[in-house]
This record gives C-alpha cells, sequence and structure tokens, in this order.
C-alpha cells in the first residue's frame, strides 16, 4: 500500500477503499511468514469481519470470526482515532 493513501486526509474513492480493504489479508501474508506468528493471521485477517457478516474481506459472521479477530475490531478504530491517521476516512459517519 502506498504511503500517500494509508496517509490520505480526505475520505476514500471508491478505488482507494477497495484498495485498503485489502490490507488484512496483506497483513496476515506478510505475519504468516514471520516464524512463530502463524498462528495470528487468522485475527488480522478477521479484524474487519462483522458479527452479522456485513464487512470484509469474506463476510465471515458470529463464532466463526475468531475471538482475537473481534477484539482487534473493537482496538483498530480507537486506535485509528488516537493517532495521525485520522478517524476512519472511508466512511462518513
Amino acid at each position: 500500500m502506498s504511503p500517500e493513501l494509508l496517509l490520505k486526509q480526505d475520505f476514500l474513492t471508491e478505488e482507494e477503499f477497495a484498495i485498503m480493504r485489502k490490507h488484512a489479508e496483506y497483513g496476515s501474508a506478510v505475519i504468516g511468514r514471520v516464524p512463530g506468528f502463524s498462528d495470528v493471521c487468522d485475527i488480522i485477517v478477521s479484524h474487519h469481519e462483522r458479527y452479522d457478516g456485513a464487512d470484509y474481506p469474506h463476510g465471515t459472521a458470529g463464532t466463526a470470526i475468531p475471538l482475537g479477530g473481534r477484539i482487534l475490531a473493537v482496538a483498530d478504530p480507537r486506535a485509528c482515532w488516537s493517532n495521525a491517521r485520522g478517524a476512519l476516512r472511508s466512511t462518513p459517519w
């Protein structure tokens, strides 16, 4: 992912958001290559899944989402709001 996209302060375009949505899978693939960290790949890839199955990358729902992914889904927006990236630029609310 380009630094320009990651640091963009305005709302993302549809194309940019499609690229950004791939970050969970990219992160999981990178971490999966690190010895001793393969067990966290499912957590990383699932941290944007919603309990109702309405989010990405796979539309996984309910308890099929790993507990760690559900916890990270709560922590991730908080981290975004409290750092230089700003609050969830892709959503207007």
